[in-house]
């Protein structure tokens, strides 16, 4: 499959989080805050696809996927508007994909491909917030986590 056919098809996905982690997904993003509430030491991530994509990757670290009803999940973008600005994610998913599903053909189906996206950064998503919620300076709180995930692998 193409990018450009892959980017099609992310046209109507939409990246989600779930709702019960929307409110500290919005104190800890950029993309909620006031000009005078920005303050980088406690709010480490710019945008929400930030914020779930290091959720994504916790997730898949975890080994686990966190599946919810849908009336559970909070949707702040389609995944095609967001994505292209970065392709290096659309390729770094499209690894990830392969290498979970073990086959390729998951990359002709962008709706199974994001929901499996989703659901992993549901799982990755509180242990990722507890980690900023207990610290008195959340950017160090992450900077420390990443780190020590890291070390850890």
């Amino acid at each position: 499959m193409t990018l450009e056919a892959l980017i099609s098809g992310l046209q109507n996905q939409h990246l989600r989080i779930p709702v019960d982690n929307y409110e500290n997904v919005r104190r800890f993003t950029m993309t909620g805050q006031t000009e005078s509430g920005r303050n980088r030491d406690n709010i480490p991530f710019e945008r929400y696809v930030d914020i779930w994509w290091l959720a994504l990757c916790i997730g898949i670290q975890e080994g686990r996927r966190t599946e919810l009803k849908t009336d559970k999940w909070h949707q702040f973008v389609r995944a095609g508007e967001v994505l292209p600005s970065n392709p290096w994610r659309i390729f770094q998913l499209q690894l990830l994909a392969v290498g979970l599903t073990g086959g390729a053909d998951i990359l002709s189906k962008p709706g199974e491909l994001i929901a499996m996206a989703n659901e992993y950064a549901a799982t990755g998503l509180p242990i990722l917030l507890n980690e900023a919620l207990g610290s008195q300076v959340p950017i160090w709180a992450m900077t420390d986590f990443v780190s020590n995930r890291l070390k850890d692998r």
